[in-house]
């Protein structure tokens, strides 16, 4: 029975060890799948993508460098590096600016969020 609990606790290290990173720092760096919707898909060319990061402005910042610079005309504002005006993104359903905006950790399985502006009648 030992071997077994034993085999099992390797198991799940190894699967925590795949499923999160260290940075240089010694931060926990989880795997988060990012989706992305209408022209943000097109100009990414794929419907999501799984990253690692600590928090929000770090994904941000790897996902322009991951997606070309087709992505990142789309989405962020080339004066100041920001996302454009009316873009949203969100954690688990819940949009940043109601979080700790591009500070907002995130945590292992995390979803994220990215929406252009939406416009209607």
């Amino acid at each position: 029975m030992d071997v077994v609990k034993k085999n099992k606790k390797v198991h799940w290290e190894l699967l925590i060890s795949h499923l999160t990173k260290e940075d240089r720092r010694g931060n926990l760096m989880p795997e988060v799948t990012v989706k992305l919707f209408a022209t943000v898909r097109e100009k990414a060319g794929k419907k999501s993508v799984e990253m690692r990061a600590a928090n929000v402005g770090e994904l941000l910042e790897k996902l322009k460098k991951k997606l070309g610079p087709e992505f990142e005309k789309t989405v962020f504002d080339p004066d100041t590096g920001e996302l454009k005006r009316f873009f949203s993104v969100m954690v688990n359903g819940k949009r940043i600016e109601t979080l700790d905006g591009r500070d907002t950790e995130l945590e292992l399985g995390d979803t994220i969020a990215i929406f252009p502006p939406v416009g209607g009648g």
